[in-house]
């Protein structure tokens, strides 16, 4: 039997006949040719060298933008591709580390070595892939503002050493069929105007100049590198309208990318379709935490949605710290509620149960819920509490029945339940979470949090360049604690665009409690701006509650 390319075989799952010819294509490849056939794109559609339509499925692999020798990044690799049958892996890495601008941190070598054995390591992340079959995006997450060494982290807009790393990357993987190149992580706080054809950014901790996206575009083409380039929107890669109204950007193989998190709008499509329609698109990040039953929904409605306009999609994240996260430790298990759906998804285990019900009794509690194809078993949790199934052992695991009776348990006790289906290769994603009390009949669903919002800003007109005093309270209008609330505070101008953001995490909250937040924002355009604020879980899900008129702002100048 010939061997199978993961890259490809991804796009049986659940595909329609016209993808078929692509997978049948993959599977009769000789042993010799498991390299990645190279891609192109035509019109909105991505294809390989063979003519075949291709639709990617794959995870983010992170830690070289911030470790100079990352953090278990090879066994990782292996992993993703061989046991979550990872098509594609997406590589953030750091311009400076790259260029070998930053100093030793204990984990690869310094400064002195001028980047080389960092650039070594990821090329053995590229041969690993490629002899699997799987392709790599080498992605450009981390910059610097102009200079070299010096706030090496994410930032609005690539500066113009990320020109000269994008020179240096390009010439190393020209033309590797496995390597495709992701130009900038996450733009934002930028116009339109800006994000394509550069200008000058101005940040809280300085200013610089960016070269734009269409210029990082001819830096790569100029190096004869014909590579697939990856381009993310504007609003943290979220937004890819501005495509559709006129800031496409030049020249061929460009697919571009939208990072999906439940802090932005629920509507998809209102920020995607239209640039789908004209151009191939990735979701080249998107994940919450499952930290309960309501973050846990996010994923199954994106995944859904990923499969219906078959879109290549690629999850955050495969490391046990950088949320969300799809491993819960090193033996990479799957994370409830996030990483179990992403791995049944990428290897074809089952989808969650659906209709969990629940029913009290004098001294159990039945349960029952529909039965899952391809299930050959189920898993119950049992807390006490909402919300905490994430940190809660299995009550029960290998039922076979769709129905099960927790025994003996005392009068007026109420639990909290979710059931998980079981299939040949894997376990899916949590149901809806149900409670009941003892000896009271029915069931009910689990409470959530809930809060409301007010910004006080100021009465009158601010001007340019005028710091503005403002203040955001939050009070838990629900009926249950809010244990390590992360509050959003965010301006937003008079067409909608989110052009400031502060985050304030672990937040505790009782039912009744009020906290204020102070906010203070200089503007720097003049117009009409509007505070929004949002109560979210730990890594921005699930989404508690979102104001989007908090409080507005007029700002005036020239």
């Amino acid at each position: 039997m010939f061997p199978v390319n993961p890259a490809c075989t991804l796009l049986s799952k659940n595909c329609r006949f016209s993808y078929f010819v692509l997978c049948m294509g993959c599977l009769l490849r000789p042993a010799a040719a498991l390299t990645p056939l190279p891609l192109h794109t035509t019109g909105n559609q991505l294809y390989d060298s063979l003519g075949h339509v291709v639709v990617l499925k794959g995870v983010n692999v992170p830690s070289v933008e911030w470790l100079n020798g990352g953090d278990h990044v090879l066994q990782t690799v292996d992993v993703a591709i061989r046991r979550w049958h990872a098509g594609i892996l997406r590589l953030p890495i750091a311009q400076d580390r790259w260029e070998g601008k930053v100093r030793d941190d204990r984990s690869g070598p310094d400064i002195s070595d001028s980047g080389e054995s960092y650039r070594r390591l990821v090329d053995r992340v590229v041969a690993t892939a490629s002899g699997a079959g799987a392709y790599v995006i080498v992605d450009l997450h981390w910059s610097d503002m102009g200079v070299w060494g010096k706030d090496v982290t994410q930032h609005r807009m690539p500066d113009d050493n990320t020109s000269i790393a994008w020179a240096s990357i390009a010439r190393r993987y020209a033309n590797n069929p496995a390597v495709l190149f992701d130009a900038y992580n996450e733009p934002h706080d930028v116009s339109w105007a800006v994000w394509r054809n550069g200008g000058r950014v101005d940040e809280e901790d300085g200013s610089y100049d960016t070269p734009g996206m269409q210029a990082l575009v001819n830096v790569i083409r100029g190096e004869h590198a014909g590579n697939v380039i990856v381009v993310g929107g504007l609003d943290f890669s979220f937004d890819l309208r501005g495509i559709a109204d006129g800031y496409a950007l030049a020249g061929s193989n460009l697919v571009y990318a939208c990072h999906a998190y439940p802090s932005k709008s629920p509507d998809w499509d209102l920020h995607v379709a239209a640039a789908a329609r004209i151009v191939p698109v990735v979701i080249s990040e998107f994940g919450a935490d499952g930290s309960s039953a309501e973050a846990a929904s996010f994923t199954p409605r994106l995944l859904a949605w990923v499969e219906a306009h078959h879109y290549s999609a690629i999850a955050w994240c495969m490391h046990t710290s950088a949320r969300p996260c799809l491993i819960s430790d090193w033996a990479y298990e799957p994370t409830y509620g996030f990483g179990d759906y992403v791995f049944a998804w990428l290897t074809g285990g089952p989808p969650p149960p659906s209709r969990l019900e629940c029913d009290g009794r004098p001294d159990r509690i039945l349960l029952s819920w529909n039965a899952v194809p391809g299930a050959e078993s189920y898993s119950l949790r049992r807390t006490p509490a909402p919300l905490g199934e994430s940190d809660a052992p299995c009550l029960a695991t290998g039922i076979k029945e769709t129905h099960f009776s927790d025994d003996g348990l005392p009068a007026g006790s109420t639990y909290y339940y979710q059931v998980t289906a079981r299939g040949a290769l894997a376990e899916g994603g949590p149901s809806n979470e149900r409670g009941a009390t003892v000896g009271i009949p029915g069931g009910f669903e689990a409470p959530k949090p809930a809060f409301a919002f007010s910004a006080q800003v100021p009465g009158a007109p601010v001007g340019l360049h005028s710091p503005a005093a403002m203040q955001v309270t939050v009070t838990d209008v629900g009926r249950v604690p809010g244990k390590g609330i992360l509050i959003a505070m965010q301006v937003h101008d008079s067409a909608g665009r989110q052009v400031y953001q502060k985050i304030v995490e672990e937040q505790d909250f009782s039912p009744g409690q009020s906290r204020s937040y102070p906010f203070p924002w200089t503007p720097t355009a003049p117009g009409t701006y509007v505070i929004q604020a949002g109560a979210f879980g730990d890594g921005f899900a699930p989404r508690y509650s979102w104001e989007k008129s908090a409080g507005s702002l007029v700002v005036v100048g020239q």
